[in-house]
């Protein structure tokens, strides 16, 4: 494996083909017959559950009170790179998806666990799709 961040280094407005050039130059020159580009889509939806229209007047009480559902959905896609020529062909996970309900108090770490597990899952999916290839 040999890492590269694609970004343009030079002038600003050279030529965008040029860092996919560069990548394969540098794969080549490490004798590596293929460039593999991930990347992923997550998206997500938020509804609101009956109770949302609960008022309190104890402000802690209405963090703890479940008031919201969301479901998220990840897509990883590879783009499967020729050194040599340039061709290429891409590949999709299956989509992956994962939904809770949650409280004011715990929804930003839920939704990062929620993340983390939809990448740990649709990751290994993808690379077997592209081993398969």
């Amino acid at each position: 494996m040999v890492p590269f961040s694609g970004l343009p280094v030079g002038k600003k407005g050279q030529d965008k083909a040029s860092a996919s050039k560069r990548m394969r130059m540098a794969a080549g020159q490490a004798g590596m017959r293929h460039v593999v580009v991930v990347w992923g889509t997550l998206e997500t939806s938020v509804g609101d559950l009956p109770s949302k229209a609960v008022n309190s007047w104890i402000p802690i009480v209405g963090e703890l009170v479940t008031d919201e559902k969301k479901a998220t959905r990840i897509v990883t896609t590879a783009a499967v790179i020729e050194t040599g020529i340039g061709a290429w062909r891409s590949v999709s996970s299956e989509p992956k998806v994962r939904s809770f309900h949650s409280s004011g108090i715990s929804r930003t770490a839920k939704w990062a666990r929620q993340v983390e597990s939809l990448k740990a899952e649709s990751y290994p999916d993808l690379a077997e799709r592209v081993a398969a290839f």
